[in-house]
């Protein structure tokens, strides 16, 4: 994500994509690794926003939720306030065996995979929540495991808004060039990973024939708008209707 997001061009957001499920040593979960990629096409729902959050995390570090509020009034990013708070007041508890992506990425790419994996099913887990103590305990449990800026990611993940400045085409391009198409059409990125696993993304005609599953949120057609005026004009004692 710190790639793309210094990336100016658009086009070389797609290419680092590209570059990274294209690695030799990469065997992982493509649908996994573009889901988290495009968090703002994910339907899962988190239950909790940013106000929220401040206040579970200042119960996690154990510092005053109005100072904490009043930062994120102040910077208006919610996962920078508390990856400041966690640097600042030297809260990462990362050690060997964890999530870290940033440790694993310096092992092996397939650690890196792994974890990903992971940092999947806690959001997955996440949607189960809805009372401020689950919501904390699961949130610590991330925290762990996580450095401060791999946590500030996980928290964007969670707001659906990785700002990196790519959008669903730029991410896409890096997969396939027509899967930006195809998702126009199927709104379903199941299909569309799949198809380019199979090589059937390549023809045009193929892209527009990409089907729709059960629940898949589609793109509402669009039609005319029209009005119908019905008119009565009285004479002579008839109604007449144009």
């Amino acid at each position: 994500c710190e790639v793309i997001a210094t990336m100016s061009k658009y086009s070389d957001k797609s290419a680092a994509v590209k570059m990274f499920i294209s690695r030799d040593d990469y065997d992982g979960d493509m649908l996994t690794l573009v889901r988290l990629l495009l968090p703002g096409v994910d339907q899962r729902v988190y239950n909790v926003k940013e106000k929220q959050l401040i206040k579970h995390f200042a119960s996690i570090f154990d510092l005053p939720a109005e100072d904490l509020l009043n930062e994120y009034k102040n910077s208006g990013d919610v996962s920078q306030t508390i990856r400041d708070a966690m640097e600042r007041n030297n809260l990462s508890r990362v050690q060997k065996g964890n999530w870290s992506i940033e440790k694993a990425s310096i092992l092996n790419l397939e650690l890196v995979v792994s974890n990903l994996v992971q940092i999947d099913r806690w959001l997955n887990k996440l949607t189960e929540f809805t009372k401020d103590d689950e919501q904390i305990a699961h949130l610590k449990f991330a925290a762990k495991r996580l450095s401060p800026l791999e946590l500030q990611y996980l928290i964007r993940l969670v707001m659906k808004d990785l700002r990196i400045n790519a959008g669903v085409k730029h991410i896409l391009d890096g997969l396939h060039s027509c899967a930006y198409e195809a998702f126009q059409n199927c709104r379903d990125l199941a299909e569309i990973v799949d198809r380019c696993k199979k090589g059937q993304l390549g023809d045009i005609a193929i892209t527009m024939e990409v089907g729709i599953r059960l629940g898949t949120p589609v793109l509402p057609m669009l039609v005319g708008f029209s009005i119908w005026f019905h008119l009565i004009y009285r004479f002579g004692g008839f109604e007449i209707f144009t």
